[in-house]
């Protein structure tokens, strides 16, 4: 074969390999540190429809926990914030495949997901809480539910799967959503509700749980925090140095004031 003809497939073959790496690493999505700074913005994907965590405010704007904290890191960083949207169920395998630089959805840590991401510093608390009429005595907590018929959203790991490990209600009604099961309870229709802490406080300082309260034990308790790709260790380091610093300065309780009315539990 012609020398320069071997020469000029050799360099063709080694261009398209270039190439096709170029596009890999672009494709892989962000969570280097440097890149996100020459960028200017942090890419946080969410699912955005989880109020007081992370929703949509009036004008359209992501308002909530997770907001607050966001902004806080993405200030630290020197950098904006640009929210990417995606199913709850997708958010991990997402940050997995780095499609954004950081995941925040009100995520709780456990064990599994601690597998396969990494997460910062909490940014949160929350457990499992029993919600009641004022005027009803003796519910102390979940455990109360053992004689009474009790509302739960389906499949929920701060609802449905503690009342199901307690055992001894009446009856169990399951829901598909947060807001059909707290209009059965303000309806009656059953005698309290077992859902999370933190949307129980804030469905009563909204105003639309008026009269009810919320159990002063809880169970299942877990952190929240920011989701980061495993191997981010820089990213990670920058993001918890702004939540620590952020913490020093009272945003942490601060923060939990502002949407539930009252201080995280823990």
């Amino acid at each position: 074969m012609n020398p320069r003809r071997t020469l000029r497939i050799w360099l063709s073959v080694l261009a398209a390999g270039l190439t096709l790496t170029s596009v890999s690493a672009c494709s892989s999505g962000g969570s280097n540190l440097d890149d996100i700074k020459s960028h200017g913005a942090i890419t946080i994907g969410t699912s955005g429809n989880n109020a007081p965590t992370i929703f949509r405010d009036p004008s359209g704007g992501f308002v909530g926990i997770d907001a607050d904290w966001a902004n806080l890191i993405a200030k630290s960083l020197g950098t904006k914030v640009e929210w990417k949207t995606l199913d709850f169920s997708g958010i991990v395998p997402g940050l997995q495949a780095k499609k954004f630089d950081i995941a925040m959805s009100g995520l709780r840590v456990t064990p599994d997901r601690q597998k396969v991401v990494d997460f910062s510093e909490p940014i949160g608390y929350d457990d499992a809480v029993a919600v009641y009429p004022q005027k009803e005595s003796g519910i102390t907590g979940p455990e109360s539910i053992k004689g009474k018929s009790v509302c739960v959203v389906a499949g929920s790991s701060n609802g449905e799967a503690p009342v199901q490990r307690i055992g001894g209600a009446a009856k169990v009604t399951r829901y598909p959503g947060q807001a059909e099961a707290f209009s059965d309870l303000k309806n009656g229709r059953c005698d309290l509700m077992v859902t999370g802490r933190i949307l129980a406080l804030y469905w009563i300082k909204s105003g639309d749980g008026a009269g009810y309260a919320v159990s002063q034990n809880g169970t299942d308790g877990t952190a929240l925090a920011v989701g980061v790709p495993k191997g981010s260790d820089a990213l990670l380091q920058a993001v918890n140095k702004a939540i620590e610093d952020a913490k020093k300065a009272g945003a942490y309780q601060s923060i939990a004031q502002k949407w539930l009315g009252q201080p995280f539990k823990q």
